[in-house]
């Protein structure tokens, strides 16, 4: 959704994107996401400025202030919409629309439901590069059920690629315990088992999902770690398993993994010492 900016209103309009000294893009981002998913307006700056919500999250009053609905192209042949702008196309809002068909229009799961839509009056001069900039940061907002499910639908009328596709369907499945105060420990501990980028995305998601402003410095914190912690290498192979007596087989493997994980708790431990005495403690209690 997107309408024309008005500067008397921007004050209001903008209070969740308001910045601090020092603040980066990545937390701009993030706090932008978080409005949308609350259904408030995000203000995009360019030369021309754009204020845009999420129809999927927007109240009724926001979307009565609405002038143009932006589709990415692929919901736009979905629908039979020509292209006439590149990336995006820009539909204008009647104000006689209710949400529940403006919500149909955006949401390829409720074609089934919804089948007759239109017609559509397209714009066809060139759009702000702030619309499709809108268009991107409502994706990043995570404005998709928590349902794989779900997910897989919307990526198959979507026509994701099979990248963007696995992306969407590992973050709805996520169960990982996100919160803005994880210990430094804990979230070492994630960054090692699932890695840098589906760390981060389920930081941004948890992010916008958080009601209170005022944690805003936590969840920088998390993406900083995030982006900084070299992942450390465990230290054994199975060469120091057999080294210890362990013939050669799949007991091998039990015993690295029971190490490793013991490894992982005690926060990395770098004392060759522990170690080694923990893959005596293991094979002593699996191997004999």
């Amino acid at each position: 959704m997107a309408r024309k900016p008005n500067p008397s209103k921007a004050p209001a309009l903008t209070k969740a994107l308001r910045t601090a000294p020092g603040d980066s893009a990545v937390a701009r981002v993030a706090r932008a996401a978080e409005a949308l998913r609350r259904g408030e307006w995000v203000r995009i700056a360019g030369q021309r400025d754009v204020f845009a919500s999420a129809v999927e999250t927007a109240p009724p009053a926001t979307l009565a202030q609405s002038a143009l609905l932006l589709l990415t192209h692929n919901r736009a042949r979905t629908l039979k919409i020509r292209l006439y702008t590149p990336d995006i196309v820009a539909l204008k809002i009647s104000r006689e629309a209710d949400p529940a068909t403006l919500r149909a229009i955006a949401d390829p799961t409720g074609d089934l439901a919804f089948p007759l839509k239109g017609p559509f009056e397209v714009l066809r001069e060139a759009l702000p590069a702030g619309y499709a900039a809108s268009v991107a940061l409502v994706k990043l907002a995570g404005l998709l059920p928590a349902d794989p499910a779900a997910v897989e639908a919307v990526a198959k009328k979507l026509r994701l690629s099979n990248k963007d596709a696995i992306r969407l369907d590992d973050i709805a499945g996520a169960r990982e315990k996100i919160v803005s105060y994880m210990s430094v420990k804990e979230q070492r501990k994630l960054l090692y088992r699932i890695g840098i980028p589906r760390l981060r995305d389920r930081i941004f998601i948890k992010w916008a999902e958080d009601p209170k402003a005022s944690n805003a410095i936590n969840w920088r914190m998390l993406l900083e770690v995030a982006a900084t912690w070299p992942r450390p290498q465990f230290p054994l192979t199975g060469r120091d398993v057999m080294l210890a007596g362990v013939p050669q087989g799949p007991l091998i493997g039990k015993i690295l993994e029971e190490v490793e994980d013991w490894w992982v708790d005690a926060d990395f431990i770098e004392d060759e010492f522990s170690l080694a005495e923990r893959l005596k403690a293991v094979v002593q209690a699996t191997a004999y």
